[in-house]
């Protein structure tokens, strides 16, 4: 379950699919020691992002391009957002879905996004139990 043991294995076993989907099943930071050519697996990448969001910072660029992919990552843990490209931080439903996981996946939004005062207000009232989309929920009502 230690990533970091995973990466003692070889180079041949940290490239061999099956191997990889066994060590990210148990631990999605395992991701960090596979090949580079399964860090862009889809397969891959969803078995290590359905245990551990956050590791999506080990994924191939590419993939942090991905929709899908992100969407993956965010629906585990919001604050993945963090790591997604930032063309991906400007989709709404990436971003709706982030700040419904975590609101502070809010700070990870693109500029844009932070700045739309009626996106901002749809999140305040989808969450409003969460205190920064609550704050800004407060800050924009004044205006």
């Amino acid at each position: 379950n230690n990533p970091a043991a995973f990466g003692f294995a070889s180079q041949q076993l940290r490239a061999d699919k099956d191997i990889v989907l066994l060590a990210v099943g148990m631990n999605g930071f395992a991701i960090g020691r596979a090949s580079p050519e399964l860090r862009a697996d889809k397969d891959v990448v969803r078995a290590a992002l359905k245990t551990q969001g956050q590791a999506l910072k080990f994924v191939s660029p590419e993939l942090r391009s991905d929709k899908d992919i992100v969407l993956a990552a965010v629906n585990t843990n919001g604050l993945a957002l963090q790591h997604a490209n930032w063309e991906v931080r400007d989709d709404r439903d990436v971003v709706f879905a982030a700040v419904s996981n975590a609101s502070p996946a809010l700070e990870f939004a693109s500029e844009a996004l932070r700045a739309d005062k009626d996106f901002v207000l749809l999140l305040a009232r989808q969450a409003s139990n969460r205190k920064r989309c609550l704050k800004l929920y407060q800050y924009f009502e004044k205006k």
